[in-house]
């Protein structure tokens, strides 16, 4: 019976989680379709494959950036109508737990490669935009030594969120009003 129950969890967390998952991807790729409708790529080919390759690349970055969100979104509606048993609580950790690896696959491995791919693509050099004579991300400067003391953000974000959508559930549980 416990083990039904832990499913019948852990499928309700992956709906929501997916379901949020592409709508907080969908709002990144429209912020990226914009800058290529106002011409902000200047060495951006011109057309429907230009685009579609760069929305492409940008993709694994997206993800990695709406999980964390999707994660907590997904936990918070969830748990909200749950009573906090061990059997929930360990449904979640691991469930959490899942979406920090995904999270940490993606930005770890996964994106800085298609970010150089889309660097060079949007900007005609994998070290990014050029800003008054100095290279954003060139190697060894200050947003290449930024993107990796900072690349285990994200999945440790994963587990923040959660546990904070774990308490505001808590308050806005249906049974904890009175």
């Amino acid at each position: 019976m416990v083990l039904g129950m832990r499913d019948d969890l852990f499928r309700s967390l992956a709906r929501f989680f997916v379901a949020a998952a592409i709508v907080a991807t969908a709002a990144l790729c429209a912020v990226l379709l914009l800058a290529v409708a106002t011409g902000a790529y200047a060495a951006l080919p011109t057309g429907a494959a230009a685009a579609s390759r760069l929305l492409l690349l940008f993709l694994p970055h997206a993800v990695a950036i709406a999980l964390p969100f999707a994660a907590a979104t997904a936990v918070f509606f969830v748990c909200r109508s749950l009573p906090v048993t061990g059997e929930v609580c360990v449904t979640v950790g691991a469930f959490t737990i899942a979406a920090a690896l995904v999270t940490a696959a993606l930005n770890v491995s996964v994106a800085p490669v298609t970010n150089a791919m889309y660097r060079t693509l949007a900007f005609g050099d994998a070290e990014g935009r050029s800003v008054n004579g100095r290279r954003l991300n060139a190697r060894g400067g200050p947003g290449d030594q930024f993107q990796i003391e900072h690349r285990w953000t994200l999945p440790q974000s994963v587990l923040v969120l959660a546990a904070l959508a774990t308490a505001a559930s808590r308050v806005a549980a249906p049974h904890a009003r009175r």
